[in-house]
């Protein structure tokens, strides 16, 4: 028999870099789950659905972006969960998911929506809360984004934070670092409420979790 194992499914592999990093810089230690990027969505949302039908996870969890909106994105995953018997909520906890159906043995679940599980945005709006406060190079950055003229911008309307932020890192004294190195390297502060409350519910989910059951 396989032992049980605590898995955490992301869209991608930025996703998988930073929170590796953001938990060593926390915990200095390795996390204790897994990370099984699935590369996009429907992928993930697949993946773990099937998952909670029942396997060798003792603990799962799921990191997605909102994009447009929290309220779109949740429905999703919240019919997902009552059609395996779980009783989530009908709105998504502020500080993330974490649901246990102790009549059966099934997984522990976790869910996050990026940034914060009530504003829009992606991986890249949770990057952008860890950029130190008051950084002018940041400033900077936003408005060469915000002067590309119209006609020249070929990125989405709702991707522009995420050229924001890669502008700020093709600027620094190492340019252009994928975002988990650049929060190993401290160029972003993971001591940020944000970013403290996210590693705060993945502890709650496969560390806290494994203490309740």
């Amino acid at each position: 028999m396989q032992p049980a194992r605590n898995v955490l499914m992301v869209e991608g592999t930025s996703d998988h870099g930073v929170i590796t990093k953001l938990w060593a810089r926390q915990h200095q230690a390795d996390q204790p789950f897994e990370i099984d990027v699935r590369f996009g969505l429907e992928n993930l949302r697949e993946a773990f659905a099937g998952a909670l039908l029942g396997s060798e996870i003792e603990r799962l969890a799921v990191v997605v972006d909102a994009d447009e909106s929290v309220e779109r994105r949740w429905p999703g995953f919240y019919q997902i969960l009552k059609e395996r018997g779980y009783r989530p909520d009908k709105a998504l906890p502020a500080s993330g998911l974490m649901l246990h159906r102790a009549e059966r043995n099934v997984p522990v679940v976790g869910v996050w929506l990026m940034p914060d599980n009530h504003t829009a945005g992606r991986l890249e709006n949770f990057v952008s809360y860890m950029v130190p406060a008051g950084d002018q190079l940041w400033e900077h950055a936003g408005e060469v984004v915000d002067a590309i003229p119209g006609e020249l911008r070929k990125f989405k309307d709702q991707h522009k934070q995420k050229a924001h932020v890669h502008t700020w890192l093709a600027w620094q004294k190492e340019p252009g670092l994928r975002l988990g190195p650049a929060v190993e390297r401290r160029l972003l502060d993971a001591g940020v409420p944000e970013a403290v409350a996210f590693v705060s519910w993945l502890e709650r989910v496969f560390v806290s979790a494994l203490e309740s059951l």
